[in-house]
C-alpha cells in the first residue's frame, strides 16, 4: 500500500498578520516617552489652524474681570474646516465623541500650555499651518500668552537662579514663540489671509542661553520656514535642572568630546504640497509654472539652505510637515501614485534629502518603489544625505502623522510629518517618535513628532514589526 502524502499548501502561509489599518488607539493619549535629562528634545506639529487653542485669550471682556465659578467651563469648538463632513456627523468615526467637540484635549479647555506640559517641556515646539492672518498681533499675543497660562493660575513668573531662568506656577518653563506669516499678495491669499504660516515656541531658558538667531529666508514670502540658529553649546544641558552627570563610559568620552561644543541650525518647515494649481510670482503675479513645481523649487531651495549650514558649522535639523511619505512603509493603505506627479515629487525629495543611503532598512528593497535606481538618476544633486529620525529608532514600525477627520481612524494615513538631521548626528539620536491617537490629534488633522539629540550613543533600534 502506497503511502499517502499531503501535496503542499496552494499558498504561501504568511508570517505576519496584514495590517489593513493603522494600530486602534485607545480613548488616552499615547504613553508619553519621559524626558531624557540633558537633551535637546524638539517637537513638531501641524496644528491646521491654531485658533481652538487661543479662543479664550481672543473673547476677554468685562467678565474677564469677575472670578468664574468654575475652570472647566466648556467652550464650543470651532467648526473643523478641514473635515469632508458637515459638523458633528462623523466625529465618532473620526476619533471624536460629541462631548470632545468641546473639549478637544478632555482636560479643560484646549491648551498649549498643557501640550507642552504633557510632551515633557521640550526647549523647541515647532508648528505648521498655525493659519494668523499677517499683521494681526491680537493674535499673536494670544498665543503667546496661551503657551504660559498655567490652567487654574494667574501667570506670574517666578524667578529662579539666573534672571533669564523662570518658572510659572505650574511648575514648566516661561516660553517664547516667534512667527512667520504669509506675505505674498498672489500665491498665499484667501480665508481672509489665514493661510500657511510657522511659528516656533522656544524655551525661554533655552532661547537666553542657546540661541543666537531666528530668521526667515529670502525665498520664502508664503509663511513657510524658519531657521533657529544655536550659539555653541554643550550636552548634555543643564538648563533649568540639576547639574547633571557627564559620560562616565569611555567608550563615549570622544563623542562626549566632539559634542562640548556644538552649533545647531534648527529648520521649522511647512512644505508645498504639490497640485496643478498656478504658482505665480510672487512680485507680479504672472503664472510661472503650477504648486507642483514650487513644491520641486522648494526642495533645493531646503537642500542649499542645509548644505550651507553644514559648511558653516552647523548640526542640521530639518523638522515639519514635509508633504512626502518617502517609501511603502509610510502610506497606507498605499502611497499616492496619481496624478504621476507625486512620484516625480517624493523621488526628488529622496534624491535630494536621502541620496546614497538604504532608507528603507526593511527586509525587500521593493518597499522603495524602484527607489534604489535614484542614483543614476540624480544627475549632478548634491544630497544633504540626512538620517531620518523615526527609522533611525523604529526600523520597521508602521506608524503616520497625517490622519484626516471625517473617515475612521486608521483607514487612511500617512507618515508626512518628519524630522531629519544631518550625518553626524546619527549616533546623537536617543529616541524619537510619533504621538499618533485622536487625543494626540486634537483639532488637528496632524499628529506631532518628536526627537531628543543627547551626548551619548544610541542604544539598539527597535526592529519589531506592526
Amino acid at each position: 500500500m502506497k503511502e499517502y502524502i499531503s501535496p503542499p499548501p496552494l499558498k504561501r502561509q504568511r508570517l505576519t498578520q496584514p495590517v489593513d489599518k493603522a494600530e486602534i488607539p485607545t480613548t488616552d493619549f499615547t504613553p508619553i516617552s519621559p524626558p531624557t535629562p540633558g537633551a535637546l528634545r524638539i517637537f513638531s506639529w501641524n496644528i491646521n489652524g491654531i485658533e481652538p487653542f487661543v479662543q479664550p485669550y481672543l473673547q476677554k471682556s468685562i467678565k474677564s474681570f469677575f472670578k468664574p465659578a468654575t475652570n472647566t467651563v466648556k467652550r464650543k469648538r470651532p467648526r473643523d474646516t478641514g473635515s469632508v463632513t458637515s459638523d458633528g456627523e462623523n466625529d465618532e468615526a473620526g476619533g471624536w465623541s460629541k462631548g470632545d467637540r468641546e473639549d478637544p484635549a478632555k482636560e479643560g479647555p484646549a491648551s498649549l500650555r498643557l501640550v507642552l506640559g504633557r510632551y515633557g517641556w521640550p526647549q523647541i515646539f515647532c508648528l505648521q499651518e498655525v493659519k494668523v492672518k499677517p499683521g494681526d498681533s491680537k493674535t499673536m499675543e494670544a498665543i503667546r500668552q496661551a503657551v504660559n497660562d498655567p490652567i487654574g493660575s494667574n501667570y506670574e513668573p517666578v524667578q529662579s537662579g539666573k534672571s533669564t531662568t523662570a518658572s510659572l506656577s505650574d511648575g514648566g518653563p516661561e516660553y517664547k514663540v516667534e512667527f512667520n506669516l504669509p506675505a505674498d499678495p498672489y500665491n498665499a491669499k484667501g480665508f481672509g489671509g489665514k493661510v500657511y504660516g510657522v511659528a516656533t515656541i522656544v524655551r525661554r531658558d533655552f532661547m537666553a542661553e542657546a540661541v543666537q538667531e531666528i530668521r526667515e529666508v529670502p525665498w520664502d514670502r508664503e509663511g513657510r520656514i524658519q531657521i533657529i540658529e544655536t550659539k555653541e553649546l554643550s550636552l548634555p544641558l543643564g538648563l533649568l535642572s540639576e547639574p547633571l552627570p557627564t559620560c562616565a563610559d569611555s567608550d563615549d568620552d570622544k563623542e562626549a568630546e566632539e559634542l562640548a561644543k556644538s552649533k545647531f541650525a534648527i529648520i521649522n518647515i511647512y512644505a508645498v504640497n504639490g497640485t496643478t494649481n498656478p504658482y505665480r510670482s510672487t512680485h507680479t503675479g504672472e503664472q510661472v509654472g503650477t504648486r507642483h513645481d514650487r513644491k520641486l523649487a522648494v526642495h533645493s531651495e531646503i537642500l542649499i539652505e542645509a548644505k550651507t549650514l553644514e559648511a558653516k558649522g552647523f548640526h542640521v535639523i530639518i523638522a515639519g510637515d514635509l508633504n512626502v511619505a518617502c517609501t511603502k512603509l509610510d502610506g497606507h493603505p498605499k502611497l499616492r501614485t496619481t496624478p504621476y506627479q507625486h512620484v516625480l515629487n517624493r523621488r526628488d525629495f529622496v534624491q535630494k534629502f536621502f541620496l546614497g543611503q538604504d532608507l528603507d532598512m526593511a527586509p525587500s528593497k521593493a518597499a522603495y518603489n524602484g527607489y534604489e535606481k535614484r542614483l543614476s538618476q540624480a544627475g549632478d544633486i548634491q544630497s544633504f544625505s540626512g538620517v531620518d529620525t523615526f527609522r533611525n529608532r523604529h526600523i520597521f514600525k508602521q506608524r503616520f502623522s497625517y490622519h484626516p477627520r471625517g473617515v475612521p481612524w486608521g483607514s487612511t494615513c500617512d507618515r508626512v510629518d518628519l524630522i531629519i538631521t544631518s550625518q553626524s548626528l546619527e549616533d546623537n539620536i536617543l529616541d524619537s517618535g510619533i504621538y499618533d491617537s485622536p487625543r494626540d490629534r486634537g483639532p488637528s488633522d496632524h499628529c506631532p513628532i518628536w526627537v531628543e539629540i543627547g551626548s551619548r550613543m544610541k542604544s539598539r533600534r527597535d526592529t519589531s514589526e506592526v
